[in-house]
């Protein structure tokens, strides 16, 4: 029998499993893509309106952290604004897929199961990865698709651009293969991974700031450290510049090259176990784990400190921006047009500032929809023993929301904080307590969409994450989609659309009142679906 025996028996369960997750996820990022090429041809129509953009990124250190400008086109700029986002969570959904059908089925016992059959010692990782081969290859085509139906772009560029994408999403996939093969847990793996991930970020980022600006001001030459980073691959190949095809060949030799590594590893170590050397657990529990909020706040620990780096990073980055952006909306009516469609005030930096909480309040969202929806696997895992152990279901359920509400509240705060610190320090005129209200004011919102998932929970686990992530994916449609001048009547279907967009917008008590009496509605009535059902452990 050969070792990649039954391949394509596994490749066909994988995609079974995730028959209707990976075409959603891919689907969104492909309508994302389409949005945010029509928003930005909407704010910088013309060449003065480019040139006014390409010349305020090049001469700001903090912008280029995302992506060096190529030049004053729309192409170029659609590379700053969208390569390294939609890199981001194609390489994401890469890693995460192969850990998945990987390491995650064998701490499960569910691959132990299957390799009992005809099936060879190499087929399980040749399949995920063939998998995600095949996600990579559909992210692609389909923003190819988008950003050609925009039709704003060139043909060739836009190729080129989605094949950048496809590139990193491979690449990260040989990386998650060889985390899986470290680590025993799929936690730890896709920890390792996204480790990678952001020093991969942050390579690239030190590679553009590091760039030095071309003699007309509108393009920056980046650094030979961009060659180290999967995401400089896809910038350095220029597509809507002179297009060097050949800068995707590291991307191929990387997945080629981890890949082989991966296998090479995965026939050096016992089933079950990773080549690194497990931690031993302290014998003794700290007094702050007993109980069933102890352990949900242990179980989240790593998940709050991931996101809230993200969300520093985040708040960091958008007040260092604020004082060089006065400049480019100064000249450009269209792009100040579109801020204050959002802001609703034709003060500039306000205006900025306004749009930049409701990206906080969106990745808001995200973090507090990943605390809630845990509830699912705690239940399909830990969360029997819990209950055995002599917690009451409302008591299980109300530790993870008070985990994931808290928490909330906390970054929410805390990125605030940063931007306007951020902000004064780089020299804008920012109110630090007015940001600071302004993001705790997204806060209510936010709820609704954690009471939609408690609903979810309540009703079926096997809903809560669509509800959840479907309204989320709805909102963020919404945002982009203002430059398209949707109906208001549209934009209202997100809970976001309600609450106050600070600065700009007072913060009365009304809005947030409203807000906060429909997420708990929708919490007690989750909480009442749930003491209705079965457990659903090992579901």
């Amino acid at each position: 029998m050969s070792t990649f025996t039954g391949t394509g028996t596994l490749l066909r369960l994988a995609i079974r499993r995730d028959r209707i997750k990976l075409p959603a996820w891919i689907l969104v990022i492909g309508a994302f893509v389409w949005l945010e090429v029509h928003a930005l041809a909407a704010v910088y129509p013309g060449p003065k309106e480019q040139a006014g953009y390409a010349t305020t990124m090049a001469s700001s250190a903090a912008a280029r952290m995302f992506g060096a400008i190529d030049g004053a086109n729309l192409g170029s700029i659609t590379m700053v604004e969208l390569f390294v986002f939609v890199g981001i969570v194609i390489a994401l959904v890469s890693s995460m897929l192969v850990v998945r059908h990987t390491r995650q089925n064998e701490e499960t016992g569910r691959l132990e199961l299957v390799c009992s059959g005809t099936v060879g010692r190499r087929a399980p990782l040749a399949a995920a990865l063939l998998l995600a081969l095949g996600v990579d290859l559909a992210f692609s085509i389909v923003c190819f698709t988008g950003l050609v139906a925009a039709g704003r772009l060139s043909t060739s560029g836009s190729l080129l651009m989605s094949l950048g994408w496809g590139g990193l999403g491979v690449a990260f996939a040989g990386v998650a293969a060889i985390t899986s093969q470290l680590s025993s847990s799929a936690r730890l793996a896709n920890g390792l991974a996204g480790m990678m991930l952001a020093v991969a970020f942050v390579i690239q980022a030190v590679g553009s700031i590091g760039g030095t600006i071309t003699d007309n001001g509108t393009a920056v030459d980046v650094t030979w450290v961009s060659w180290l980073s999967p995401f400089g691959w896809g910038q350095l190949a220029y597509p809507f510049g002179e297009q060097r095809w050949w800068a995707l060949l590291p991307a191929v030799v990387a997945a080629v090259g981890s890949a082989g590594l991966a296998f090479v590893l995965s026939s050096r170590r016992d089933f079950g176990s990773g080549m690194l050397p497990e931690l031993r657990a302290n014998p003794v529990a700290a007094p702050w784990l007993a109980g069933p909020f102890g352990l949900a706040l242990r179980l989240h620990r790593t998940t709050i400190i991931a996101w809230t780096a993200g969300f520093l990073a985040m708040g960091a980055f958008g007040g260092v921006f604020a004082n060089s952006v006065e400049g480019m909306l100064k000249d450009n009516p269209t792009a100040r047009e579109f801020f204050n469609n959002l802001g609703g005030t034709n003060v500039l930096i306000d205006s900025y500032m306004s749009v930049m909480v409701v990206y906080i309040a969106l990745m808001a969202v995200g973090f507090a929809l990943q605390v809630t929806l845990r509830l699912r696997g705690e239940e399909h895992g830990a969360g029997e023993l819990v209950i055995v152990a002599g917690a009451s279901r409302p008591r299980w359920l109300a530790s993870h929301l008070t985990v994931a509400v808290v928490s909330t509240v906390i970054v929410l705060a805390l990125t605030g904080l940063v931007m306007g610190l951020t902000g004064r320090a780089s020299g804008a005129s920012v109110d630090v307590g007015g940001l600071v209200l302004g993001t705790l004011a997204q806060a209510p919102a936010v709820f609704v969409y954690v009471g939609v998932a408690v609903l979810g929970h309540g009703l079926s686990p096997r809903w809560s994450g669509w509800l959840g992530w479907g309204l989320l994916g709805l909102s963020t449609a919404l945002v982009f989609a203002q430059a398209l001048d949707v109906p208001q009547w549209v934009t209202d279907l997100s809970p976001l659309s309600h609450a106050p967009m600070a600065p700009v917008d007072p913060v009365t008590a009304g809005p947030l009142l409203v807000l906060g009496a429909i997420a708990l509605v929708l919490v007690v009535a989750g909480f009442v679906a749930f003491e209705r059902r079965d457990f659903e452990p090992g579901a």
